[in-house]
């Protein structure tokens, strides 16, 4: 990490940037200098280009990610895919399922499932039955990090989950003084809805949607107004309180079963899903390599945390392991072990630590890993083009793959960056400021000023 070069540097309380190119001294706007971390690397020299607290520990939100996304391809590889195990026994119309966890199965896949089931035979289901063990006793946890509260960002964790264990509630207005129309996206009976939204003049969007456990199942409880000239309507996310129920609801809505099946939980052997006596189905997602690409484009936590414990799993079969291994990976890549406490990046301003340094070691080493480099950084969003940075109106658009990483009062970014004079550079950055609960903007003008400079 340097930390005799930096303590020589930052020895006095001389905060600003300190670069191999004296003219370049970067303009950081509305933040003090302690607030700003910064590294530039000059791919072709080899060299460190530009250095600002270097060593200084900041909270780096969803740049975690590029460990989780390093370790992903080193321990799984990039052709990993998350398997669900099906069995269907004619006699007593059993199904039977069991899956270490796949982070990727949303409506449309689980709509594949039932018409392959449906394919092979299946035509109806008295009792299901599924071992959702590879998570713990209680076969779903929450997310690290999370408040407590009912939004999609803090859906459980669990190896039956579908769309991320979330539900979308879309909302639209008809004329003033009616109430609006509410639907839940996912069709079956997991979800039920309760309340109402008015219908008021103008464009004002108060909704409120508390999430509710009832009886094993779900119940939103819709309250507040929506504008009439809201002509597109408003989509709200939320998280479901059982997930191996709400896999099996939607699964059961698409086998076109209208009998209530309440999920029965078993530890199974594997031999069972091998039996001659019925009927077998093995599901797989996508490749690893595309589940990352998702992961981090879309920055989803909900993945991220789900990889973390398939590692877990898959090298000392225990989920818990996988946080234990990211650290000791990230240390053997680097020589310090970094102060996370999830794959996500999810939680307060104080945790998930990392320093400018460490991250672009993390970036350095995997940009010379001749085997897992393309798929690493081809993981990363194109600014300007894809997921978190498609917004990205600057000039440097089209010209990097950056990881972002957004909390109140965080905004961080991490990855390729070719300049404006065509050299290619690796960057890390990081903004944290109690003053400001929203850095993009800060973010984006450093970062122009950089991509111009060089």
């Amino acid at each position: 990490m340097k930390a005799l070069f930096l303590s020589t540097v930052l020895g006095t309380v001389f905060l600003c940037a300190q670069s191999a190119s004296p003219s370049f001294a970067p303009d950081f706007g509305i933040l003090a200098p302690e607030e700003v971390g910064l590294v530039l690397y000059d791919v072709a020299a080899g060299r460190e280009v530009v250095t600002h607290n270097r060593d200084k520990a900041f909270p780096y939100a969803s740049n975690v990610k590029l460990i989780t996304t390093s370790a992903a391809l080193t321990y799984l590889g990039r052709n990993y895919t998350f398997k669900t195990k099906f069995f269907y026994k004619p006699e007593t119309a059993t199904l039977y399922m069991k899956t270490l966890g796949d982070p990727t199965m949303v409506m449309e896949e689980l709509w594949f499932v039932a018409n392959e089931l449906r394919n092979r035979g299946v035509q109806f289901i008295a009792r299901v039955v599924a071992d959702d063990y590879a998570y713990g006793e209680k076969g779903s946890v929450p997310m690290s990090g999370n408040d407590g509260t009912g939004r999609a960002y803090n859906a459980y964790l669990s190896p039956f989950a579908l769309n991320y264990n979330a539900v979308e509630v879309v909302i639209l207005p008809r004329k003033a003084g009616e109430p609006a129309q509410a639907f839940v996206a996912t069709p079956g009976r997991h979800v039920t809805l309760e309340g109402s939204v008015m219908t008021v003049k103008g464009k004002e969007k108060k909704v409120e949607i508390q999430s509710l456990d009832d009886n094993g199942r779900t119940k939103l409880v819709l309250s507040g107004t929506i504008g009439e000239e809201l002509k597109e309507g408003l989509r709200k996310e939320r998280k479901v309180w059982n997930p191996l129920q709400y896999y099996t609801d939607t699964l059961m809505y698409f086998l076109f079963q209208a009998k209530d099946i309440r999920a029965e939980r078993a530890r199974l052997d594997d031999s069972l899903f091998e039996s001659a006596d019925g009927i077998r189905y093995t599901h797989e997602s996508r490749e690893l390599f595309l589940v990352l690409t998702y992961m981090n484009r879309w920055s989803t936590n909900f993945i991220a945390d789900a990889i973390m414990y398939t590692i877990g799993i898959e090298k000392k079969r225990d989920y818990r392991s996988g946080i234990t291994i990211l650290k000791e990976y990230a240390k053997g890549l680097t020589g310090f072990e970094p102060d996370i406490i999830n794959a996500c990046g999810l939680g307060t301003t104080g945790q998930n630590l990392l320093a400018p340094g460490f991250v672009m070691d993390l970036l350095k080493k995997e940009y010379a890993n001749a085997y897992t480099m393309p798929d690493f950084f081809a993981t990363l969003p194109v600014a300007g083009e894809e997921g978190t940075v498609k917004k990205v109106k600057a000039d440097y658009r089209s010209q990097a793959r950056l990881k972002t990483g957004s909390l109140s009062f965080v905004a961080a970014v991490s990855g390729l960056l070719r300049a404006q004079s065509g050299k290619l550079y690796l960057i890390t950055l990081v903004l944290s400021s109690p003053k400001k609960a929203y850095l993009v903007p800060e973010r984006d003008f450093i970062l122009d000023q950089i991509w111009r400079a060089f």
